[in-house]
């Protein structure tokens, strides 16, 4: 089974009743109807046990910190400020209340640390633990982020460094916590609570420069795939242009892996993947300067409705299975 075409199955079985649904599949969030000058942006994320987080590695403080912020990254990639939650957890009868005490704590320690009200969910038994956050954002109209709006020739680019929360996660499972550096200690933190570009997002869909946007959860190639499908047009990503790292490249090297396939297929750094109409590209640097925020270039919008990467001077079409796939 194909994540893509299972959810592009559900999107083309869907009929909409209700004048309120500005945008719905396709998206970081669905975009509904607020007032006139804003909308309500509506995002839903799951954590599983053993599938998204394990207690060998992360401590239950922090599986409640990440399932907050990857929510808060959805909402913070559409230009969005997160205001309210629900939140459903599931968890065997026999666990420690104790436990799963510490993952809520968790969450509401990022929750307050970002002014997001919880205002209720749900409890339900399951054979292992089970988080699910829907949150609620606002944004103004004006500057609303969306996949759909890049064009070939657009430039594309991310926020900062690929690859990191990958290697974090290489050294848990390598070395857990015992005897790391203090570098390994910082990628392993990127891995378990990454640093969400909410104020950075805020900035740049301001600017009006941006043509789509997203964050990035599944890893640089399976992301610019679904910018490029929604806008309907493809891509090529500079291998070489991707920004790693000396901290992972240093890990990637002692493990005798290529970082760039950090970058590339990684996943979970939670940057942002947007993209710059060609024309605008001076002025855009010149605005992220005076901002000073680090963004770079790593690819760029192309009409053939495929994927590329380019590297050694070769360019090559991307295989689906090498992506993030959750099937």
């Amino acid at each position: 089974m194909k994540e893509f075409q299972l959810i592009s199955d559900i999107k083309k079985n869907i009929r909409f009743f209700s004048d309120k649904v500005i945008k719905g599949i396709g998206d970081d969030c669905a975009i509904l109807k607020y007032d006139k000058k804003t909308s309500l942006l509506l995002t839903s994320d799951s954590l599983f046990e053993d599938v998204h987080f394990s207690r060998e590695y992360f401590l239950p403080e922090e599986i409640g910190e990440k399932a907050a912020l990857v929510n808060i990254s959805d909402i913070a990639a559409m230009g969005g400020m997160p205001f309210t939650a629900l939140l459903n957890i599931g968890f065997n009868k026999k666990e420690k209340i104790f436990y799963i005490k510490k993952i809520i704590n968790g969450i509401i320690k990022s929750f307050e640390k970002y002014k997001i009200q919880l205002i209720g969910g749900d409890t339900i038994a399951a054979d292992k633990i089970f988080i699910s956050i829907t949150m609620l954002g606002l944004v103004n109209n004006k500057f609303i982020l969306q996949r759909n709006g890049a064009k070939p020739g657009d430039i594309i680019f991310t926020t900062g460094n690929l690859g990191d929360t990958y290697a974090g996660l290489k050294l848990l499972i390598k070395k857990k916590r015992e005897n790391i550096s203090l570098y390994e200690k910082k990628l392993i933190k990127k891995h378990l609570t990454p640093f969400i570009k909410l104020k950075e997002a805020q900035i740049l869909a301001r600017s009006g420069f941006l043509t789509s946007c997203m964050d990035i959860s599944d890893g640089v190639m399976s992301d610019i795939t679904r910018i490029a499908e929604e806008s309907k047009v493809g891509a090529e990503i500079y291998v070489e242009n991707l920004p790693v790292s000396d901290e992972t490249k240093k890990v990637s090297l002692a493990f005798k892996e290529n970082y760039f396939d950090y970058a590339l297929y990684g996943g979970e750094d939670y940057e942002l993947l947007f993209t710059v109409n060609k024309e605008n590209k001076i002025k855009f640097l010149n605005f992220i300067k005076k901002h000073k925020l680090n963004v770079f270039e790593i690819g760029r919008i192309i009409k053939d409705k495929c994927i590329y990467k380019i590297t050694g001077g070769k360019r090559i079409k991307e295989r689906y299975d090498k992506v993030w796939k959750h099937f």
